[in-house]
């Protein structure tokens, strides 16, 4: 089983034709990568786990700087499932080496038993690298309060089919703003682990934003381009498809490094 350091390594700009939709209008414009690190933990070893975290964020905050991330943890589902998100724009960014940090801060014996007991207590580790979408995100307006839940809707296209999706993407994105909706959700296209995936995380201030007020996403569509339009909208999404599936998540912000710098 690899350790936490396999986790804050730095992410590649991988050249998918569905992150490179997203710079058509401007190319010059540096869109953030995201490396995602999803770990599953035993059953009872929940504290061990965050007990780790939490000194790894000490150790960091005590050191300062580095690239930081943002932690999450399942709010239902069957596994218990972390995952820990760090930003970057280019492959220069590359982090400390997370048992160096470890060492520098409880010393050698200490850091080498965290280590282990991180070790222990995980199942699985996954990672993928995203790309950004923003032309088919919609964020919450600057100053807002940072949502307490996301819910991350997880989808694998066929392959032939990823830019017909994305444009499907662009008329939902017009017709909620368009129907004043309280949704707000970021697009993010795979890149290196996670070829033809887009994950759409919606952020959940508020409960009601998961119902849409305003109505279903069909009736949304059809008020802002009509019946045909929208319900060929619809079937270009679904045929797309070949799997989603949904993960609510709580923001850990305790378990979260964001440096001051």
């Amino acid at each position: 089983m690899g350790l936490w350091i396999v986790i804050v390594v730095v992410c590649t700009v991988g050249a998918t034709a569905t992150a490179a939709a997203a710079t058509t209008a401007n190319p010059e414009a540096v869109v953030p990568l995201v490396k995602v690190m999803s770990l599953t933990i035993k059953p009872g070893k929940q504290d061990v786990f965050e007990a780790f975290v939490s000194q790894l964020r000490a150790a960091y905050v005590a050191r300062g700087g580095g690239s930081g991330w943002q932690m999450a943890s399942t709010e239902l589902g069957e596994d218990l499932t972390y995952t820990a998100a760090f930003t970057f724009s280019d492959w220069t960014e590359l982090a400390p080496q997370v048992r160096d940090v470890m060492v520098e801060e409880y010393g050698a014996e200490a850091a080498e038993a965290a280590l282990a007991d991180f070790a222990e207590a995980v199942v699985r580790q996954r990672s993928a690298v995203y790309r950004y979408l923003p032309a088919y995100s919609r964020e919450p307006p600057a100053g807002s309060a940072v949502a307490a839940l996301q819910a991350n809707v997880i989808i694998d296209l066929k392959p032939s089919k990823v830019a017909q999706y994305l444009t499907a993407l662009e008329l939902v994105r017009e017709a909620r703003i368009r129907a004043d909706s309280p949704a707000f959700w970021g697009v993010y296209a795979g890149s290196l682990g996670a070829q033809n995936r887009l994950v759409i995380a919606y952020r959940i201030s508020d409960w009601s934003a998961l119902n849409d007020p305003p109505g279903p996403l069909r009736a949304q569509l059809v008020a802002a381009f009509g019946e045909n339009r929208a319900e060929q909208t619809m079937l270009a999404m679904e045929v797309a498809e070949e799997h989603v599936e949904s993960r609510l998540m709580r923001n850990r912000p305790e378990l979260s490094y964001v440096p001051a710098d």
